[in-house]
């Protein structure tokens, strides 16, 4: 039976009819809106859309599994902080949206946790029981699960801001509140203000983007461009200094980078499997594996249906 699947990000939401581990149809919504009651008009007729390409009725579907950048707690289906992202974002509101509109039960996951549980179940992290996978977005997702079990906590935070975790004391000031997190070092939503404040900025290529992203600055440093160089290799630094922490926190069997900016794959991986080599505390039991995440967007509609299968909490 088919799962509807919603995947809500900083900058875009991501729809799809999935089952049995395939995407049957799927659509991207860009959007910058910050409240849910502008957005949920177009993920509804995103779903109905949806559906009507895949074959599918609503009415027959196993429910909505709906990823949140968020803390949540999956299991009792509650938001505990939204962060300010969707200032009227409402679990209970929501259950009764999908009730309403589509006759079905919606159960809501955080979205690095939703796409974990992709990963786990069909791609890269299948066999693992410790794993963390790290999602290099518009911010930086994070989360883990030990023994095949996404780790919980009553408060929420557990297994769920290694993007939070401080990397630098004297660091720029993140959107959580803290300073020096990973998210606020190297993530594609801090990017233009790390690279504006960055030494001969002015006279880089990169000044002139009128939308900066990774990718632009990946492709400026090929072009030879110093700032740019200079910004991926502050940026690898970042995320392996948090892979390595992330070592230290859960003792995986494997890391897996996933996210927009994993396209540049071995580019990324293979600085920060060397940086995690020389700095990591090694178990006698061997070293955690550093790998590419292997479903892409469609890992979040696969663990969607994971939220509708008994014991996954």
């Amino acid at each position: 039976m088919s799962v509807l699947a919603v995947d809500l990000g900083g900058s875009h939401v991501g729809l799809a009819v999935e089952a049995e581990g395939r995407v049957l149809a799927e659509m991207t919504i860009a959007t910058d809106a910050r409240s849910m009651s502008e957005v949920l008009p177009k993920i509804e007729a995103g779903l109905l859309d949806c559906c009507e390409r895949a074959g599918v009725s609503p009415r027959n579907c196993r429910g909505i599994g709906f990823g949140i950048p968020s803390l949540v707690d999956g299991r009792t289906g509650e938001v505990l902080s939204a962060f300010n992202k969707f200032a009227d974002l409402d679990a209970g509101a929501l259950r009764g949206w999908s009730e309403v509109v589509f006759g079905l039960p919606l159960r809501i996951e955080n979205d690095a946790a939703l796409a974990l549980l992709g990963e786990h179940r069909a791609g890269a992290a299948r066999g693992f029981g410790d794993v963390v996978l790290v999602t290099l977005g518009t911010g930086i997702g994070v989360s883990a699960m030990l023994e095949h079990r996404l780790i919980r906590s009553r408060m929420g935070h557990a297994g769920s801001l290694g993007g939070h975790f401080t990397l630098k004391m004297d660091g720029r000031r993140c959107a959580c509140g803290a300073i020096g997190c990973a998210e606020a070092e190297a993530s594609t939503s801090v990017l233009p203000a790390i690279a504006a404040a960055w030494p001969g900025f002015a006279e880089s290529e990169l000044a002139a983007s009128t939308r900066l992203d990774y990718a632009e600055v990946f492709r400026a440093k090929e072009a030879g461009d110093r700032v740019a160089r200079e910004i991926v290799d502050h940026s690898i630094a970042v995320w392996s200094a948090l892979a390595a922490t992330l070592v230290h926190a859960y003792g995986p069997q494997v890391i897996l980078f996933g996210g927009g900016v994993m396209a540049r794959g071995e580019e990324i991986l293979g600085p920060v499997r060397a940086y995690v080599q020389r700095h990591a505390w090694r178990s006698s039991r061997g070293a955690s594996q550093i790998e590419s995440a292997a479903l892409g967007t469609h890992a979040a509609y696969v663990g969607a249906e994971a939220l509708f299968e008994e014991g996954y909490v």
